[in-house]
């Protein structure tokens, strides 16, 4: 049931299916829902995994490692073959820890990024930490926005451009000024 809410409510928010369960760059394949935000740029995959408890890494299986591969950008080491995974998509995972008190319950839902090697978190935050940081972000940006200027007063840029990797093929522009 939670796997089938996980993909019904990605899907909602515009997450797509691996098509044909292969990971994006790779020929690794899936066997469990992994879903894709980001369209035709880089983007996030976004899986879904149980943790033993609380800021513990989930079980290693085989979908979880294809998955932290793409975060082989992630961490510091060298790509001598050029085989690795190419800048762009990054694997997060959303995590449940149940509660073993109460049954039916959930301790912790968490978002996190393994490392490539599966060893460790490169980012661990309790969800409701993680949406609340949003949210102060969020207002923040609101409220530099409408201050009255002042010589000191930092503001955030209106509209930022997304980060291009500058290994990723620049777009070319037709003589209409489209992409």
């Amino acid at each position: 049931m939670m796997e089938q809410a996980f993909e019904e409510i990605c899907a909602r928010f515009d997450g797509l299916p691996l098509a044909g369960g292969v990971l994006p760059n790779t020929n690794l394949k899936i066997f469990q829902p992994f879903m894709r935000f980001g369209g035709k740029g880089p983007g996030v995959i976004l899986g879904l995994a149980a943790m033993p408890e609380p800021s513990k890494l989930p079980a290693k299986n085989r979908s979880r490692l294809a998955g932290v591969t793409l975060n082989f950008n992630l961490t510091p080491s060298f790509d001598f073959d050029g085989l690795g995974p190419k800048p762009g998509d990054i694997f997060v995972l959303f995590l449940v820890a149940r509660d073993r008190e109460q049954s039916g319950k959930l301790e912790e839902i968490a978002i996190g990024v393994i490392d490539s090697a599966y060893d460790q978190f490169l980012f661990y935050e309790r969800l409701d930490k993680f949406l609340a940081d949003d949210a102060d972000a969020t207002e923040t940006a609101r409220s530099s926005a409408s201050a009255p200027s002042d010589v000191g007063l930092v503001r955030l840029k209106s509209k930022v451009k997304p980060f291009v990797p500058p290994e990723l093929p620049p777009e070319v522009e037709d003589d209409t000024g489209t992409k």
